[in-house]
C-alpha cells in the first residue's frame, strides 16, 4: 500500500513580490503530463512540476554535464532502475518528455517510500543520490544535528511547492 506524504503548508510569496513565470508554450503543453503521472504516482503534482521546472525548465532536450537528460534531468541509471524495477517494463526514452515525467514522477515516489514519506529527504535523494544521502545520515548518526536533510533542501522544498502552485497557476490548461 502506498504512503502519500503529507504536504506542509507553503507561504505562498505575495503576486507583488514573486517572479512571473513564464512557460512558453511549446513547454505548456507538459502541464498535463505533470498532472496524469502525478495522479498516477501518488505525488503532488505542483511538487513534481517544481522539481521538473528547477531541474530543467520544462526543457525537453536539456543534458546536464552528468549526462542527466531531459525535463526531470534523469541519469541513465535511473532510467534503467526506473523502467525495469519500478515500472516493470523496457527502458523508456528519457529523450521523449512525456516518457521522462513518467519515470520522474514515479523515481519521486519511490524516494518519498524510501525516505518514510519525508518530502526533504525524498528531494535531497533526488538531487544528491539517494546513496550520498544515506552515507550522510550515517555519518550524522549520534552527533547533534541528527536529520542530515541539508537547510538547501528545505528550502528548495518550501521553494518548490511555491513554484509548483504559480507554475500551476500560469501555465493554462490545454
Amino acid at each position: 500500500q502506498a504512503i502519500v506524504a503529507a504536504m506542509p503548508p507553503a507561504t505562498l510569496a505575495s503576486a507583488r513580490t514573486a517572479p512571473r513565470i513564464v512557460v512558453p508554450p511549446d513547454r505548456a503543453v507538459l502541464r498535463n503530463a505533470f498532472i496524469s503521472f502525478s495522479r498516477l504516482a501518488g505525488v503532488p503534482s505542483d511538487l513534481a512540476m517544481a522539481l521538473g521546472w528547477q531541474e530543467s525548465g520544462w526543457q525537453r532536450n536539456k543534458v546536464s554535464s552528468t549526462r542527466a537528460v531531459g525535463v526531470m534531468q534523469l541519469m541513465p541509471d535511473t532510467v534503467d532502475f526506473v523502467s525495469t524495477q519500478l515500472l516493470g517494463i523496457k527502458p523508456l526514452d528519457p529523450r521523449d518528455p512525456i516518457a521522462n515525467i513518467r519515470m520522474g514522477t514515479r523515481f519521486l515516489r519511490y524516494l518519498l517510500d524510501a525516505n518514510g514519506g519525508n518530502v526533504d529527504r525524498a528531494l535531497a535523494s533526488y538531487y544528491q543520490g539517494a546513496g550520498s544521502v544515506r552515507q550522510l545520515r550515517r555519518r550524522c548518526a549520534g552527533a547533534a544535528r541528527t536529520d542530515p536533510a541539508p537547510d538547501r533542501s528545505r528550502a528548495l522544498h518550501v521553494a518548490a511547492l511555491e513554484l509548483g502552485r504559480r507554475v500551476l497557476l500560469l501555465v493554462p490548461e490545454i
